[in-house]
């Protein structure tokens, strides 16, 4: 009960930086804006989070971290607020210049999609919505559509998190592990 509870503590944010439910949008520029004790706060939350996501992928390190997102001009960090201040998700994109092939036998094309970086939900919030209205809330602040993007080494669940709302399947598997579905080829 006390790690529960010490869990829970890791991922509060104080009112003076989310003062009402919903998605709170962190810039490199936001960032640089805080007080100490807001900087602390948010540290503490998105190092969290960052490192709940690489466990929940598998991975050997995090890919979101506060001091990532300070030194990233053009990165987007969208976090879930519930109410009382618990971060309950987060999503973050940028933009990359990719090598990527349309099919396997094909050239290379260079392109520069929106992408998605890292994307995860608290496992107590998980298949209740939170992370469809992060989604949503992204594609709709970056004027963005779901097959227009690419997804950095996107897990199982977020493969399938993308059949089930977007009808997103299809892709030829790249070399520097993005996934570009092919959609985005089909479309202007």
């Amino acid at each position: 009960m006390q790690r529960d509870d010490q869990q829970q503590q890791e991922l509060l944010l104080p009112r003076s930086v989310a003062s009402q439910p919903g998605i709170l949008l962190i810039t490199r520029a936001t960032l640089q804006g805080l007080g100490r004790a807001e900087e602390d706060a948010l540290r503490r939350v998105i190092d969290t989070l960052g490192k709940r996501s690489m466990r929940a992928q598998g991975l050997r390190k995090p890919i979101t971290s506060y001091s990532a997102m300070a030194c990233s001009p053009d990165q987007r960090l969208y976090l879930s607020v519930a109410a009382h201040g618990f971060a309950r998700g987060l999503l973050k994109v940028g933009s990359k210049q990719l090598c990527v092939r349309r099919k396997p036998d094909a050239d290379y094309s260079q392109v520069s999609p929106l992408c998605v970086l890292d994307f995860y939900v608290h496992e107590s919030c998980q298949r209740s919505g939170v992370g469809l209205q992060l989604f949503r809330h992204m594609l709709s602040r970056e004027e963005a559509q779901p097959h227009k993007l690419a997804y950095d080494r996107p897990s199982h669940k977020l493969v399938s998190f993308l059949r089930r709302h977007f009808g997103l399947s299809s892709y030829t598997p790249q070399g520097n592990h993005f996934v570009i579905f092919d959609e985005y080829w089909r479309s202007g």
